[in-house]
């Protein structure tokens, strides 16, 4: 089964996402690409494979202004969720590759699980690398408003 998730963020960017399917994995890649010249890719990962992927990670920097509703529609369901927190410290998270690297969004000892899903509004970011490019390409993608459509 493939689904194929199409929209426009303004006339310079699409997105292009697709589930696959396997015996004990679900994954879940969401592709955006920039037609501009300057051409960016975001794939948002899911399922189990990834866990070793943000290890050694820490915080480099802050989405501000920017609800759980925000990153949801832009980005697509968390890849982690209050129940996969050890300890209660990170309630929602999205691991992201962006140009080859990984980052994480996350509401950092919120311990509030309606705060973050209803008030919270400053998402750290975690990575190995400078985040900067990273923000800025999210925070456009937020500003943009654009809601997708479904083809099938």
């Amino acid at each position: 089964m493939q689904l194929r998730l199409y929209f426009l963020l303004t006339t310079f960017c699409k997105i292009n996402a697709t589930k696959f399917f396997s015996v004990n994995l679900f994954v879940y890649i969401c592709t955006i690409t920039n037609t501009n010249t300057n051409m960016k890719s975001i794939t948002v990962l899911q399922g189990d494979d990834i866990y070793g992927q943000t290890d050694g990670s820490s915080k480099t920097g802050d989405l501000r202004n920017t609800t759980f509703a925000d990153l949801k529609r832009v980005l697509g369901e968390p890849t982690w969720g209050p129940e996969d927190s050890g300890d209660g410290k990170v309630q929602y998270e999205w691991a992201v590759e962006f140009e080859g690297d990984i980052f994480t969004i996350y509401d950092w000892k919120t311990f509030d699980e309606s705060y973050t899903l209803n008030k919270l509004t400053t998402w750290s970011v975690g990575g190995k690398v400078y985040s900067g490019d990273f923000e800025t390409f999210i925070e456009s993608l937020i500003k943009n408003k654009t809601m997708p459509s479904l083809e099938r």
